[in-house]
């Protein structure tokens, strides 16, 4: 561990004028992060045409020879913090900027520097040997842009560790980000029709439409009553509100083509016409009835859920399914949290393709 995180090279952002390569969807997830990190770009630079002399969260996006040729105007020299989540695209832009002479780290390498302390709190306190291998490894993959090893790598997503493939008709299981119902259905598999009852959210129109399609055949399927399955078009959330999509920065500030914001699910298609959508809490939402089994895939919404569910989490102490690969902040943000909330959580790390995405947090008593 300190010899991975001592290889990587620290820098101070005071020291620098800031710029941001990749003006897409990973930035977008990674706005949490920013936030976290003080990182305030002045310029976002892409290589799509289209996208150069638009305006990204705010903020001009440029090509690389504009900001080659803006250096000179510069009071601070330029540290490029390189956002993207594919290996091979990483790998691509660093030969880019080697050809320009201009200084660049990727924002995961960045991020991990700076917190070297907490990574190691979160190494020391994982419950055992395997999960200290693979979190150790998918540091150095997102330092380095490299592939985690075969051996590492598990498909059997969200209920692969004893503990989350028990059966009781009693639990309640929370689907956070249900999508299209796959994750459901699994669950309804692997837990071959025993369970008390499911509740799944989902903000996005399309994908809760295609959800409730799904809920039908698996309702006729397994021959189970109608109020076993509660179908949830919302998000979730640190509180209880409804939210205007077109006051939402994502929305408002990224002139791209689909006009797409990331709020506690699955990617929201919308328009920016005032629509809103309900976001929950789940204390809130679950006052009044006992939760065994979270699973959350919230596109970075993560931490914000588990802020608004901390009663719930301290009064149940629920088996937690939490990805946290969607931002580098929340390698280590997120286990902190979960035992902050409750020491008495054994964590286990299990990652889940042959890339960067799809590590799972597992958390259990």
């Amino acid at each position: 561990m300190k010899k991975i995180l001592k290889k990587i090279k620290s820098y101070n952002l005071d020291d620098y004028t800031v710029v941001v390569f990749g003006a897409g969807n990973t930035s977008l997830l990674y706005q949490k992060c920013f936030e976290r990190e003080g990182i305030h770009p002045v310029y976002y630079i892409d290589n799509s045409e289209a996208k150069q002399g638009t305006v990204f969260l705010g903020v001009s996006v440029i090509s690389v020879e504009k900001l080659v040729s803006l250096q000179k105007t510069f009071k601070k020299p330029v540290l490029v913090l390189i956002c993207s989540a594919q290996i091979t695209i990483c790998s691509q832009i660093q030969l880019q900027l080697e050809k320009y002479g201009l200084i660049y780290i990727t924002v995961d390498a960045f991020v991990f520097s700076k917190n070297t302390d907490k990574i190691k709190t979160v190494y020391n306190s994982l419950a055992d040997d395997f999960s200290k291998d693979v979190y150790i490894k998918l540091i150095k993959s997102r330092i380095h842009n490299i592939v985690i090893p075969e051996l590492l790598v598990n498909n059997d997503q969200y209920y692969l560790l004893p503990q989350f493939l028990e059966r009781s008709e009693k639990e309640v299981f929370v689907d956070l980000g249900a999508y299209v119902g796959d994750s459901i259905e699994q669950y309804i598999n692997k837990k071959s029709g025993v369970f008390g009852k499911i509740y799944a959210f989902e903000p996005d129109t399309i994908n809760f439409s295609a959800l409730k399609h799904r809920s039908i055949r698996l309702k006729n399927e397994w021959a189970f009553p109608e109020n076993k399955l509660t179908l949830v078009n919302g998000g979730v959330g640190a509180k209880t509100e409804r939210i205007s999509l077109s006051s939402l920065p994502a929305i408002n500030n990224a002139k791209n083509n689909t006009g797409s914001a990331r709020l506690g699910a699955n990617l929201i298609n919308c328009k920016t016409d005032g629509t809103e959508i309900m976001v929950y809490s789940l204390d809130d939402y679950f006052k009044d009835q006992k939760v065994n089994f979270i699973k959350a895939d919230i596109e970075s919404y993560e931490l914000d859920m588990l802020h608004g569910a901390e009663t719930i989490i301290k009064r149940d102490k629920p088996l937690l399914a939490i990805c946290i690969y969607h931002n580098a902040s929340d390698m280590f943000t997120i286990p902190l949290f979960i035992k902050e909330i409750c020491n008495d959580y054994k964590i286990k790390i299990r990652h889940h393709t042959y890339g960067l995405l799809e590590t799972v947090l597992y958390a259990y008593i």
